[in-house]
């Protein structure tokens, strides 16, 4: 199972799809169409044999201790999503 979750001011919403059922895969691909026309980023798992990122300190905070985070690549294309994707809204100047 495949799934996007879409970041938006109300919460999140999931989009999921099974990548042997045609149906849902053309949904999840017009949804994906959808979103990135609307300028929404899509941020996915990277390869699994890619290394971590570990955090010891974020801006001026320092954390408790050291975070382990699976690092995630942009995605331009429904292709190059892996089985966990975040959309996020596009940003606004004020």
């Amino acid at each position: 199972m495949y799934e996007i979750a879409v970041l938006s001011p109300a919460g999140h919403v999931r989009v999921e799809w099974d990548p042997s059922d045609n149906k849902s895969v053309k949904a999840a691909r017009a949804e994906f169409a959808r979103l990135k026309k609307a300028g929404f980023a899509f941020f996915t798992s990277a390869d699994p044999s890619a290394p971590k990122v570990v955090l010891s300190k974020l801006g001026n905070a320092r954390l408790s201790h050291a975070s382990v985070y699976a690092r995630m690549v942009q995605a331009s294309t429904f292709g190059e999503l892996k089985s966990r994707t975040i959309a996020r809204p596009p940003m606004r100047g004020g």
